[in-house]
């Protein structure tokens, strides 16, 4: 058996997500497929994030095994990039030890999450960013963010997922290395998160009430006392899918 890792981008426009979920198309069953299809047989991938309905990655990274033999890494890229693109790209593919696991050996993902503040927005990044008219204050939204920092429990700005029959609900506990708002341009925000994991929606959660920051709508305390609630009804609104990015995971 050969432990194959992948690493991947996808405009997630057209699916409901990265996990397989049974008669809706999802990044993981088109990749599973082609994998199929080349292997012989059924092939499972892991990845090192779950991304939601809408949302993108630039590098998703994922794992698979296979017992077909004289796969070459070149020829295995070509192959899934005819068979999956425009919407999914392989950038990358290498064999790896079987203790490799792109979900549990990855130590951090980063994300971006864009926003573009002017009243049209360029056709060929429509898909990738939140446009939202209207100016945003990016020095506040960045002070606020701040609080952000840090291990914390961050059950104001996830999605409860009541757990299954039988298990015990997840800690919504997290510990977020860095978080920055860059401007990029004169209409153009970009927040660029880094963590070990994320929770359910927290990171558009977090940008959302950020942005009220930046309308002037919430004072920047506000975001600090919200944390410490743990009170979903104390987080902002939730910003649009098709803003957010997993830009990176990292390992080692």
């Amino acid at each position: 058996m050969t432990r194959w890792r992948l690493d991947v981008a996808y405009d997630g426009s057209g699916f409901r997500g990265f996990a397989v979920n049974i008669g809706i198309r999802s990044v993981a069953g088109e990749l599973n497929a082609a994998l199929g299809r080349m292997c012989g047989h059924d092939v499972t991938v892991t990845c090192a994030g779950r991304t939601d309905a809408g949302v993108h990655a630039r590098g998703q990274v994922v794992h698979f095994d296979t017992d077909k033999e004289g796969l070459e890494a070149a020829r295995l890229m070509r192959s899934l990039n005819r068979m999956l693109g425009p919407e999914i790209a392989v950038t990358d593919a290498q064999i790896v030890p079987t203790t490799f696991d792109a979900r549990f050996s990855a130590t951090w993902r980063r994300y971006r999450y864009s926003v573009v503040t002017s009243v049209w927005v360029d056709p060929q990044v429509a898909r990738f960013v939140w446009h939202r008219e209207g100016e945003l204050d990016p020095s506040p939204m960045a002070t606020a963010a701040q609080a952000f920092v840090g291990r914390h429990d961050f059950s104001t700005f996830c999605r409860r997922t009541p757990p299954a029959p039988g298990q015990v609900e997840r800690s919504r506990v997290r510990n977020l290395h860095e978080f920055d708002v860059r401007c990029d341009g004169p209409h153009r925000l970009d927040f660029w998160v880094l963590a070990s994991s994320f929770c359910h929606h927290q990171v558009r959660s977090m940008v959302g009430t950020l942005v009220q920051v930046g309308e002037g709508r919430r004072n920047v305390d506000s975001v600090a006392r919200a944390l410490e609630s743990l009170d979903r009804q104390q987080c902002g609104p939730v910003a649009p899918a098709e803003g957010l990015t997993l830009w990176q995971a990292g390992y080692g």
